[in-house]
C-alpha cells in the first residue's frame, strides 16, 4: 500500500505545485500554507472526537493522524513540511513520516506548535493560510486565511464543478490524464488503509 503512494505521489504533488502557482500568482500571494488542524475536546472534558485531519492539507501530504503540522509552499522551491512531534508523557506522540513521498519535502520536525512560527515565517511575506486556525495563530503575520481564490487549489480534484473549470486542467476529469489518475488512486488507497484499520475488515483498493 505505502509503495503504492510512493510512486504515485511525485506526480501528484508536481500537479498541485502547478496548480498553486497559477492561483497564487492570480490571487497575489507569495505563498501558501496549509495547516493539518487541531483535535477539540468536548465540553469540561480532557478528551475529545477522534481527530480528522484538513482535507486540503491531506491533499498535499497523506498524513491522516498529523495535528498541527503545516505544509508551506512557495512557488519554485521544494515544499516544506513541518511535522508536530511532541514530547508527551501521557499519550504516544505521531511517528516522524519515513516513507518515500516524505522526499519531496523538507522535512523538520517541531515540538510545540509555536515553534512553527519562525519557520513559516509569516511576517516578512505574503503568505496565505488554509485551515481552521487556533487563535493564537492570529498573530503569526498571514497576510489572508481561507481566501477562496485558493482554497480550491488546497484541496484540488474534490471540488465543485465550477471551482474545477477555473483551478484545474481540462482534462482532469478525464480518467486517461495521468495526475488525476494517480491522484484518485493514492486517495483511494489511503482511504481504503484507515477504513481497514479500524473495522479490521478486508478493503479492496482499485487497481492501476
Amino acid at each position: 500500500m505505502t509503495d503504492a503512494i510512493d510512486a504515485l505521489f511525485p506526480a501528484h504533488l508536481q500537479h498541485v505545485q502547478a496548480l498553486a502557482d497559477r492561483a497564487l500568482e492570480r490571487e497575489g500571494y507569495d505563498g501558501l500554507v496549509v495547516y493539518s488542524g487541531r483535535p477539540g475536546l468536548h465540553f469540561l472534558d480532557d478528551h475529545g472526537p477522534a481527530f480528522k485531519a484538513n482535507p486540503h492539507f491531506l491533499h498535499w501530504a497523506p498524513l491522516q493522524e498529523a495535528p498541527d503540522c503545516f505544509v508551506r509552499y512557495l512557488p519554485g522551491r521544494r515544499p516544506q513540511l513541518v511535522f508536530h512531534q511532541p514530547a508527551d508523557y501521557w499519550h504516544k506522540p505521531p511517528a516522524v513520516p519515513t516513507a518515500a513521498w516524505t522526499r519531496e519535502f523538507d522535512l523538520t520536525v517541531i515540538r510545540e506548535p509555536a515553534d512553527a512560527r519562525g519557520l513559516l515565517d509569516a511576517g516578512n511575506r505574503r503568505l496565505a493560510c488554509i485551515g481552521e486556525l487556533p487563535a493564537e495563530f492570529a498573530e503569526w503575520g498571514f497576510s489572508a486565511t481561507n481566501p477562496a481564490g485558493l482554497q480550491p487549489t488546497a484541496r484540488g480534484p474534490r471540488n465543485s464543478k465550477s471551482t474545477r473549470r477555473t483551478a484545474l486542467p481540462s482534462d482532469y476529469g478525464n480518467r486517461s490524464c495521468p495526475t488525476a489518475t494517480s491522484s484518485r488512486l493514492a486517495r483511494a488507497r489511503l482511504s481504503c488503509t484507515t477504513r481497514r484499520s479500524a473495522a479490521g475488515a478486508t478493503c479492496r483498493a482499485p487497481r492501476s
